[in-house]
């Protein structure tokens, strides 16, 4: 075949493909147009729901794509061989005769049958050359169906053109609505912006405030519409300007029910659905507090209903509690966060509650890790502080009452001599009987004394009479010390002192019992006209707060002379016999009075 027949056969080939081609084009841009400006009318007149529009956009996409590929891509992968094109070209020009046709398959490569003559064909070429030569080709491939398609196209773009410019910011809405873009409303005259957060959670039987803000057309008034979960009830309540924002409307429900939805609607415009998820408050069912008490009382936890926290000054606090429903983990650094709150007169101490437990409803104190929880010595109550997973807090919490009852310092008693003066010799061995108590364990037991010389005797006896002064212990005073200064200051001669530690056996609650006070073996020795003035102190094994200590009552051993001893002795025994009999008569007084009067009751008798 010619090389002028392939040609005009292959441009009419390469027009079909394009007016193909332009004709899907046009077809798709008039459908997707139309689709999404459809969409956009139906949807500014009923306000369709985000499904429908994403299906509706689904939809629209799917056809574009068929139409894309129907109409576009497979017209320029099908491009029509050269016999094709030569019969649209017969059939548009019958003068042809066919000779087109036979032309392009008899001058192909073997193509001519055996016994044929080759004169013939290419007097057939050259024939065939001859006619066609002069005509148009092109003419075969029609731009009807462009040209209808084309004008569809570009009336359906000049209406969505003029749409869009009339419609303005409303139009650019719609279309981003239709293209699913987030946050945008269908335009109205009044749009409405939600102020109250969505989802709002709320507190059950509290109330809630409902706030909206208008732009635009700004109403007098406007309606919330309510629907209940779950009992298929709606109410439509009146929604009134705000007193601070006139573009702003305010509801304030007094109380919550329950959970609801709602919409608020302010002229022809209305907000996005809200949410209000009613709740119930976290709160404690049950605690369980354990009084730690320090070391050296020697008692195990000791458990406490929350109406009974008499706690001992030097003990800790364990708390573990359970909520009504799950709480947050949080940590002091959130605000607000699960806490105990421990009231004083200087102010408040908060302490981090750790949820434990994969339920979320077991809580337990920790002090920096320690599940032992320190008193402050003015605290006077606790709280307890809960946040649940959306941020409801504990409102108005119970305050547990504390009392602190103080460690108490040890008593002790001198129980023997029972006179607080006595005469004795230097070498005595005088007999100390002992009563010392403590609430929870006697840690030391000590006899204090001073050895006296003559010339201070009378005056540390005159004192002694006199009530005894009263040490600071806490200062590192000791008794005695206020009587030595006061002596030493007026005199030469000093005043020895010394103790003697007695043995408690262990740290017992209690101590009965009696021991010698070797006066011979004191460090300097008493002398004869002195004395030797003597106490007991105790104290406890408090670690924490104390320790507590107390002292007895003073008491006083003159130093006498062996004959000075034995004439007290023999004074005091007589002063013990005179009151022996003179009880003995007394009781016989008694017992005769008594016969008198029973023997007068016998008499008497008929």
């Amino acid at each position: 075949m010619s090389d002028l027949l392939r040609t005009k056969l292959s441009a009419v080939g390469r027009k079909s493909v394009i007016i193909s081609a332009g004709s899907g084009a046009c077809l798709a841009i008039s459908a997707i147009i139309a689709a999404v400006g459809v969409e956009m009318i139906v949807d500014w007149m009923w306000e369709l729901p985000f499904t429908l529009r994403a299906a509706w956009l689904a939809m629209s996409l799917a056809m574009l794509g068929v139409l894309v590929v129907r109409e576009i891509i497979w017209p320029l992968l099908a491009i029509p061989d050269e016999d094709e094109v030569a019969l649209w070209v017969e059939h548009e020009s019958p003068g042809l005769r066919s000779r087109l046709i036979a032309t392009i398959q008899l001058t192909r490569a073997q193509a001519v049958p055996a016994g044929q003559s080759l004169s013939l064909v290419r007097a057939l070429v050259r024939e065939t050359q001859e006619i066609a030569g002069p005509m148009d080709f092109l003419a075969v491939v029609k731009l009807d169906r462009l040209r209808r398609l084309g004008a569809v196209a570009a009336l359906i773009g000049i209406l969505g053109i003029v749409g869009m410019a009339f419609g303005g910011r409303s139009s650019v809405d719609l279309l981003e609505r239709a293209v699913l873009a987030p946050g945008v409303d269908v335009p109205r005259k009044t749009r409405v912006q939600m102020l109250t957060p969505n989802p709002l959670v709320s507190a059950i039987g509290e109330g809630v405030e409902l706030r909206a803000q208008a732009s635009g057309i700004i109403p007098a008034s406007g309606s919330v519409a309510i629907h209940y979960d779950g009992a298929g009830q709606s109410v439509t309540l009146p929604m009134a300007a705000g007193p601070e924002h006139s573009k702003q409307f305010v509801l304030n429900l007094e109380t919550v029910p329950r959970s609801f939805t709602y919409r608020v609607t302010l002229n022809d415009g209305h907000g996005n659905d809200g949410r209000v998820e009613a709740s119930v408050r976290p709160s404690v069912v049950s605690m369980n507090i354990a009084e730690i008490p320090a070391d050296y009382t020697h008692l195990g936890p000791i458990r406490h209903s929350s109406g009974d926290l008499r706690i001992l000054a030097t003990s800790r606090l364990a708390i573990r509690i359970k909520s009504n429903k799950p709480v947050k983990n949080t940590t002091p650094a959130d605000r607000p966060f699960n806490r105990v709150t421990l009231q004083g007169k200087s102010g408040m101490v908060d302490i981090p509650l750790i949820v434990v437990g994969s339920d979320g409803q077991t809580l337990i104190a920790q002090d920096r890790g320690n599940p032992d929880i320190p008193l402050a010595p003015d605290v006077q109550g606790l709280s307890i502080h809960l946040v649940d997973n959306n941020g409801l807090e504990t409102k108005d919490p119970a305050v547990y009452g504390i009392q602190l009852i103080p460690d108490e310092p040890p008593t002790v008693r001198v129980t023997y001599p029972d006179r607080k003066e006595q005469l004795s010799t230097a070498r005595a061995q005088l007999l100390v009987g002992a009563d010392a108590s403590d609430d929870f364990a006697l840690g030391k037991l000590t006899l204090h004394y001073r050895v006296v010389p003559p010339e201070l005797a009378e005056t540390i006896a005159a004192e002694n009479g006199s009530a005894p002064a009263v040490p600071d212990v806490a200062a590192g005073e000791h008794p005695g010390d206020h009587h030595a200064d006061a002596v030493v200051s007026g005199q030469a001669a000093p005043v020895e002192s010394g103790s003697i530690a007695l043995d408690l056996k262990g740290t017992p609650k209690t101590f009965h019992g009696q021991f010698h006070f070797e006066m011979g073996n004191l460090d300097p020795p008493p002398l004869v006209h002195g004395a030797v003035e003597w106490w007991l102190e105790a104290e406890d094994t408090n670690d924490v707060t104390g320790p507590g200590k107390t002292v007895s009552d003073h008491y006083l051993t003159r130093i006498g002379t062996e004959a000075e001893v034995r004439s007290d002795l023999l004074a005091r025994l007589g002063n013990h016999m005179g009151e022996i009999k003179e009880t003995a008569e007394t009781q016989k007084q008694d017992n005769a009075d008594l016969g008198e009067m029973i023997q007068e009751k016998v008499e008497a008798k008929p």
